[in-house]
């Protein structure tokens, strides 16, 4: 099961207080899996436009440094 793989992944490649990065909306056990593992969510906001989500690369590097983020889901 998917979910499974999930809290799986985190825990074998990340470390307890670890942070990691989702895209929000976000399928729900992405946070589940991760503050379960006792993992820290650090999010970056989907940007919808015309229909569609769009990824704002500046927020989305400006987390990565500023949490010392170690996975990305």
């Amino acid at each position: 099961e998917f979910r499974r793989v999930l809290f799986r992944s985190v825990r074998a490649l990340t470390q307890k207080d670890d942070a990691i990065l989702v895209m929000k909306p976000v399928y729900y056990p992405f946070d589940a899996s991760i503050q379960l593992n006792g993992r820290r969510v650090i999010e970056c906001p989907l940007i919808l436009k015309e229909n569609h989500y769009e990824c704002d690369f500046d927020i989305f590097e400006k987390q990565i440094i500023d949490h010392d983020v170690k996975m990305f889901i």
